[in-house]
């Protein structure tokens, strides 16, 4: 026997609550009137605004029961701007997206391994901070390369400390750029570096011929260079500039500028700087003269030594002499020196008081060189006595007798 089976259907009625035209939605309507909703707000200005009215009182929190899913990507929040009559958008562009590996993407597509990733249609990273400028060319073509070659800006690492900071790495080369830098303060408009003390194993200074033009020899250094003035000083107490109390050794710009305006310069402040090392070539050949002026005199002070020897040799083979007397004072003998040429005939010693008054006269005989004179002939006081040759005064001595 068989047996049927019999299905009893109950009609349910859905029932819906049609939306008045004039109502705001109370928080239990999915949508108001005027395609706009308003959370803490009976006044919405946009699609979806929510309002709060206190500090304590968060507008939106989201907490992560399922992924969040969007049009163009799998479990990631996104903010995208595209064509809104196409879903999903036909030319999407993520302004803002946060995935399920915790990274952060603003204005450019997710990339894995960056917490935080943003940049403009130029490809320039930025924050108000800094600007990394990205070049595919100039390098691989992966992650951020820059127009030199700097890839990676390194603030700290597992190999730094406390006390070196952070540190700039490069890229293709290992180079590094940066147009100006400030150590210690401000860098300054005009110089690449600006610091107060550098403590390095040398330095060097660009100087090939290949990279210089208009190449002239210094024939001759401006007469200024040695008007300029060496100075000891010492540096005055600034709030950028680290306590200094040694004494210093060099110029004053505002001197040197009058001589040599190319080597000062002025920042923006208004401060003077010396070029000191550009004084090498000058004070290098203001030496290379001196070297030159000082061979020129040693010449002629030879010269002048061998012509002094000849004209001594000719003096004293032509000339007669009369040398002091010695001892002078005496109180017994005295010994007169003198030297006859040989061409004289006749030659004499005459004594005089100090009134002209002739006392004695000494005949010398030929080939003598001195002569004896007692002081029991004299009366004690000053005398004067003179040396003839021929009827003419050689010279004239003074003796005193004790």
């Amino acid at each position: 026997m068989k047996r049927k089976l019999i299905y009893f259907f109950t009609p349910i009625a859905l029932l819906a609550t049609p939306h008045l035209a004039s109502a705001q939605w109370a928080g239990t309507n999915p949508i108001s009137t005027n395609s706009k909703v308003g959370i803490g707000t009976t006044t919405p200005g946009a699609k979806l605004e929510v309002k709060n009215t206190s500090l304590n009182d968060p507008c939106f929190r989201v907490i992560r029961a399922i992924p969040f899913l969007a049009s163009l990507s799998t479990n990631t929040f996104e903010v995208i701007d595209g064509d809104p009559s196409t879903s999903p958008p036909t030319t999407p562009r993520r302004l803002f997206w946060i995935d399920p590996g915790e990274n952060v993407g603003i204005g450019t597509l997710k990339s894995s391994g960056h917490k935080l990733l943003m940049a403009d249609a130029n490809g320039l990273v930025k924050s108000s901070l800094f600007t990394l400028y990205s070049n595919p060319s100039a390098g691989s073509g992966t992650d951020m390369n820059s127009i030199m070659g700097i890839v990676h800006l390194q603030l700290a690492s597992a190999q730094d400390n406390v006390s070196n900071g952070g540190r700039i790495s490069g890229g293709i080369n290992n180079g590094v750029f940066i147009s100006k830098l400030g150590v210690g303060q401000d860098a300054a408009i005009g110089y690449d570096i600006r610091t107060y003390n550098i403590l390095c194993n040398s330095i060097s200074y660009v100087s090939d011929r290949n990279k210089k033009e208009n190449i002239k020899p210094i024939a001759t250094v401006p007469s200024g260079l040695y008007d300029i003035k060496s100075y000891t000083y010492n540096f005055k107490k600034e709030k950028d500039r680290p306590a200094d109390d040694k004494e210093h050794f060099g110029f004053i710009a505002q001197e040197v500028e009058q001589v040599f305006p190319n080597l000062v310069s002025v920042s923006e402040k208004g401060d003077y700087a010396l070029n000191y090392t550009e004084f090498i070539p000058l004070l290098l050949t203001a030496l290379k003269d001196q070297k030159s002026e000082i061979e020129a005199l040693k010449q002629e002070v030879s010269s002048l030594k061998a012509n002094q020897a000849s004209a001594s040799a000719i003096i004293s083979k032509t000339t007669s002499i009369l040398y002091q007397n010695a001892p002078n004072p005496f109180s017994e003998a005295t010994v007169i020196r003198f030297k006859v040429a040989p061409e004289v005939s006749r030659s004499f010693i005459c004594i005089y008081d100090l009134n002209g008054r002739q006392v004695q006269k000494l005949d010398i005989q030929n080939g003598a060189s001195s002569i004896s004179v007692h002081a029991q002939s004299l009366q004690p006081g000053t005398y004067l006595y003179s040396l003839f040759t021929d009827g003419q005064l050689v010279d004239t001595k003074k003796m005193v007798v004790l």
